[in-house]
């Protein structure tokens, strides 16, 4: 096939910019001050653990070099998260009731901890690979923290299937807890204008690493291992490692409560009203886990995808220094689905309204992430999934 010809790559050039400055005119997420704070954006970390540096130096580095120069850095990012994703649903698959019946294969399991592993590896490189490709942006730092935040859904949900936890309070706080530390990082950044991913030298790493483990020891000690009584205790093994992880997390949580709201010149009546949407869903979510389920896992699944919505909102508006919404629309059905689900008023018609409410949020998720990344790289001028031209080899062309 030939080449095309300079009038129609013209032509061609002529269209992307007219579709970019029509999405630019149609904005319905992103304010266009919004758009502007976001390119002048700069990401500050915070510091990195002993365990960071090392995998950084000994693995993350050198494996950024053998990714081909046309694979764009967000398409790193996604094929980590779909891969964890696939593995998570796979032990559902396995185990539909979080593991009540039966537990998952050794395989599986190990194929669920490999997901992991491989997500955390793809989600570091990524931005090596921006900065290899000349393709960093501030919207490669929101879809990268827009990933980790949907990926928390599944790593708890792949935790909670291999521990054999069975759908109840136990598994949706375990779920709300690691949901609930990612969004404070995110509201830390909003105030404090510093992502902070680690506590006293335990962060992100760690906790992926410490699920990543927990994951492998059935392949060990067998798939009833989270089964075992501890011994002059009415408790179990999956108990024990549950409440460790739940611990964790709100401690962690607890710290980063306690610096946010003792940083200098925060205002703390804003940074408290900021935390009343998640509260009110996690109180919502875990009286509704109290009531019986016909498909535990798409009630997870819809509980973490509502979660996920309202930290991807809290994601963009500590970037773009937007106010966050008080108000969103997918908690809007849940305390009636509650209401409806605790007085047994519609048995009948239950599933279908819980299968209603899933796709509700999956629909809200990607309208909400389809609209605001069309609407950056249309102001940005540059690609979401793609490696972006720079400019003098665009006019080369």
């Amino acid at each position: 096939m030939s080449a095309p010809t300079a009038k129609a790559r013209t032509t061609i050039d002529e269209e992307e910019q007219d579709r970019r400055l029509a999405i630019s005119y149609s904005r319905l997420v992103m304010t266009r001050q919004a758009l502007l704070n976001l390119a002048n954006y700069k990401y500050k970390s915070g510091e990195y653990t002993p365990i960071d540096t090392f995998l950084n130096d000994k693995l993350w580095v050198p494996a950024t070099e053998y990714l081909p120069m046309w694979l764009a850095p967000n398409a790193v990012t996604l094929i980590g998260w779909l891969c964890q994703a696939l593995a998570a649903l796979t032990s559902c698959w396995f185990a539909p009731e979080f593991g009540r019946d039966n537990g998952v294969p050794w395989y599986v399991c190990i194929y669920v901890a490999f997901s992991f592993f491989f997500y955390q590896t793809m989600d570091a490189m990524d931005g090596k690979q921006a900065r290899r490709t000349g393709n960093s942006s501030p919207l490669g730092q929101m879809f990268d923290h827009g990933c980790d935040c949907m990926s928390t859904i599944f790593t708890t949900i792949g935790m909670c299937t291999v521990m054999r936890f069975n759908f109840g309070f136990r598994t949706t706080i375990l779920i709300f807890s690691a949901q609930v530390i990612f969004f404070l990082g995110q509201w830390s950044e909003f105030n404090t204008h510093q992502f902070t991913h680690q506590i006293n030298g335990f962060g992100v790493t760690e906790a992926q690493l410490m699920t990543i483990g927990i994951i492998l020891l059935p392949v060990l000690f067998g798939s009833d291992f989270y089964r075992y009584a501890i011994p002059g205790t009415p408790f179990n093994l999956g108990h024990f490692f549950g409440t460790l992880a739940i611990g964790v997390c709100w401690a962690q949580a607890g710290f980063g409560i306690h610096k946010v709201l003792t940083t200098k010149d925060v205002d703390v009546k804003h940074a408290l009203k900021q935390l009343m949407p998640i509260g009110f869903l996690t109180l919502t979510g875990l009286a509704w886990s109290w009531t019986p389920q016909n498909h535990p896992v798409i009630t997870a699944l819809a509980l973490g995808t509502a979660f996920s919505n309202m930290t991807l909102r809290m994601i963009v508006s500590a970037m773009t220094h937007m106010e966050y919404p008080l108000l969103q629309r997918s908690f809007y059905p849940l305390p009636v689905l509650f209401t409806v689900n605790f007085l047994n008023l519609a048995p009948d018609h239950m599933d279908i309204m819980v299968g209603g409410y899933f796709a509700f949020v999956v629909y809200d998720c990607y309208l909400y992430i389809t609209q605001t990344i069309e609407e950056i790289c249309a102001h940005l001028e540059i690609n979401c999934l793609t490696i972006t031209p720079k400019k003098e080899e665009a006019k080369k062309n």
